[in-house]
C-alpha cells in the first residue's frame, strides 16, 4: 500500500563524497557526520522533483546501497536512518509495485502471456518479492531508528493493547500507556526526521500486510500501522501531499466490512486527498486501483478516466525539452508544485499499465 508515501534518496551525495576523496580533503568517516544532515534535506527535496521514472528506478538501488555504507561507518545515525527507512519504502511503492501493475498488464496480453512464463525478473510475482523485500529493509532500519531513541517492537506491541482513550490505564506512573503516548514521550512531533520515519515506517509495515494478506501475523499489526499513522497525521492532517487520506482511503477500502472496512469512508478519504492536492496524480490513480476497481464502479472510472488522461498528458508536455523550456525534468507551469514530479511520473507508468488492463477487458 501506502500507502502512501514518501521520498528520500542521497543522489548528490555521491559526486561530493567523490570530490572530498579524490582532493584529498577529508574522508568520508569525517565529513558525515559534519554534513550528513545538512546534504540529506537538500537532496531528499530535490530527488521528489524528478520528472523521469526510468532515472529514479536506475538510480535508486545503487544511492540507497551508498546510503547504508555510509550508516556501516555510522552505526545508528539517525540522519541515514530515516532516510534508509523512506528511501527503501518509496522503491517498494513506487517502483516495484509499479512493475508489478506492469507485468499484469503486460500478461494479460495474448501475445504478453507466453512472455510471461519462465519470465524471471520480469514476472510479478518477482516483482512482489522484491516489494516484500524493500519493505522489510525499511522497517529493519525503521526499528533501529525507534531503538536510538529507546523504543522497542514490544513496546509499541504492548501499548497497542491499551485503550487508547482509557485514561485510568496507568503503568509505572508514567501515564497512559498507549501508542500515542509512547510515541510522544520519545519522539518530537516538531522534528520532521521524526515524522518521517514514523509516516514511512507505517507506509511500509501497512505496504508489506496488503502483500502478504495471507499471513495472519502481519494482519495482527494492521491496527498499530493504523495508530502510528494517527500520530502522524494527527499533527499534520496532509502529510506529504495528501498521504494521510490516501493512507486512510487504502486502509477502510481494502478490508471488507466484516473485518471493519468501510468502503464508502475510504471513498471519502480519497475525494478529500485528491480536492486538497489537485496537482497529486498519483493520489487519482491509487483511488482508482484500491475503490474503483475493487467496487466495480464502472461508472465513476469512466468519470475521472479523460481528465485524468488529460492531466497525464499535460504534465509529459511540460516535461518535455524545448528552447523555451531549458529547466529539464522540473514542472515550469506556474502554480504547480514540482515536488510532485516524482509521484505524477509514477501516475502516468501506472496509468499506462491501467489503461492496457481496461483495453483487455481485466478491469470491471
Amino acid at each position: 500500500m501506502l500507502k502512501n508515501f514518501l521520498l528520500s534518496f542521497l543522489f548528490g551525495l555521491s559526486g561530493l563524497l567523490g570530490v572530498s576523496l579524490l582532493s584529498g580533503c577529508g574522508t568520508i568517516e569525517t565529513l558525515t557526520p559534519k554534513m550528513g544532515g545538512v546534504i540529506l534535506k537538500k537532496a531528499s527535496k530535490e530527488m521528489e522533483t524528478e520528472s523521469n521514472w526510468d532515472f529514479f528506478r536506475e538510480g535508486a538501488l545503487a544511492n540507497l546501497k551508498m546510503i547504508e555504507g555510509l550508516l556501516y561507518l555510522n552505526p545508528g545515525e539517525k540522519r541515514l536512518l530515516s532516510t534508509l527507512v523512506k528511501g527503501y519504502t518509496s522503491y517498494g511503492l513506487l517502483v516495484q509495485e509499479t512493475l508489478m501493475l506492469e507485468s499484469s498488464a503486460r500478461s494479460s496480453t495474448p501475445s504478453g502471456a507466453q512472455g510471461e512464463v519462465g519470465a524471471g525478473c520480469t514476472s510479478e510475482s518477482y516483482h512482489k518479492q522484491q516489494a516484500i523485500a524493500a519493505y522489510g529493509k525499511a522497517l529493519n532500519y525503521a526499528f533501529s531508528y525507534l531503538k536510538s531513541v529507546g523504543l522497542t517492537y514490544d513496546d509499541l506491541l504492548s501499548s497497542s493493547r491499551t485503550d487508547v482513550n482509557d485514561a485510568k490505564d496507568v503503568k509505572d506512573g508514567k501515564g497512559v500507556k498507549n501508542v500515542k503516548n509512547v510515541l510522544e514521550q520519545n519522539l518530537d512531533f516538531e522534528d520532521l526526521q521524526d515524522v518521517d520515519a514514523i509516516f514511512f515506517m507505517a507506509q511500509a509495515w501497512g505496504g508489506l500486510i496488503n502483500l502478504e494478506k495471507n499471513n495472519p501475523k502481519l494482519l495482527a499489526d494492521l491496527s498499530l500501522v493504523k495508530w502510528l499513522t494517527d500520530w502522524v497525521c494527527g499533527h499534520y492532517p496532509n502529510y506529504f501531499h495528501g498521504g494521510c487520506d490516501l493512507f486512510y482511503g487504502v486502509y477502510e477500502s481494502s478490508r471488507p466490512p466484516l473485518l471493519g472496512g468501510n468502503p464508502q469512508k475510504g471513498e471519502e478519504f480519497f475525494k478529500r486527498a485528491i480536492a486538497n492536492n489537485p496537482g497529486n496524480l498519483f493520489a487519482e490513480v491509487l483511488f482508482i486501483q484500491y475503490y474503483y476497481v475493487p467496487m466495480e464502479d464502472k461508472d465513476g472510472y469512466l468519470k475521472l478516466r479523460p481528465e485524468l488522461q488529460q492531466k497525464i498528458n499535460r504534465f509529459y508536455q511540460n516535461m518535455e525539452w524545448s528552447s523555451t523550456n531549458i529547466k529539464i525534468g522540473k514542472v515550469v507551469k506556474e502554480g504547480d508544485d514540482e515536488h510532485l514530479n516524482l509521484l505524477n511520473a509514477t501516475a502516468g507508468k501506472r496509468w499506462q499499465s491501467i489503461l492496457t488492463l481496461e483495453k483487455d477487458n481485466k478491469i470491471f
